[in-house]
């Protein structure tokens, strides 16, 4: 799949701050366990204005792998995966197919906070997320996880919830989906 310019440019910003971070960790060692909680904290603050916001990171990626199903099970219009921003609000993916009919999606990083079940947060989230895919008036809607256990979790609890929603396990393509 060719990535647009504005998504090549997103993954090289992403490698730029990898690359800063190995950077800094080379001429940084980290701090021993006698180092003071100020030393600690410096030091983990450095890297974190480094990484800036890793989760956005991840969701951009995620949103490339759910991009590359789509047009791989799908033919999709050309779109540019970096258009939206990560965090705003609205479906995660809203476009066409070649012949116009739209297809929406919504994708998720999580990992369970509690062993086998959505922590209090996530599944309000994820509810939400479960009714504005339900509300939308589309040919295709989608629900992608990336989380072998939250995709299990997705599929045994919440199915009721997904009527005429697909969902897949993005990075594993080959686990079942509906």
């Amino acid at each position: 799949m060719e990535r647009t310019p504005n998504e090549c440019g997103q993954l090289d910003a992403i490698r730029g701050r990898i690359r800063r971070l190995r950077e800094y960790l080379d001429a940084h060692p980290e701090p021993d366990v006698d180092a003071t909680a100020g030393e600690w904290f410096a030091f983990l603050a450095d890297m974190k204005a480094i990484l800036g916001n890793p989760n956005n990171d991840l969701s951009f990626v995620a949103t490339l792998m759910a991009k590359d199903y789509l047009c791989r099970t799908l033919p999709m219009r050309p779109f540019d995966a970096a258009e939206k921003a990560m965090g705003a609000p609205g479906l995660d993916i809203d476009e066409r197919t070649v012949d116009g009919n739209r297809v929406v999606a919504e994708i998720k990083t999580t990992t369970l906070f509690l062993g086998d079940e959505l922590g209090a947060m996530q599944k309000a989230t994820f509810l939400k997320d479960f009714a504005e895919l339900q509300q939308a008036e589309a040919d295709y809607k989608f629900f992608f996880v990336t989380d072998g256990r939250t995709f299990a979790v997705v599929k045994s609890r919440y199915a009721r919830g997904l009527t005429g929603i697909t969902v897949v396990r993005l990075g594993d393509e080959k686990a079942p989906s509906s």
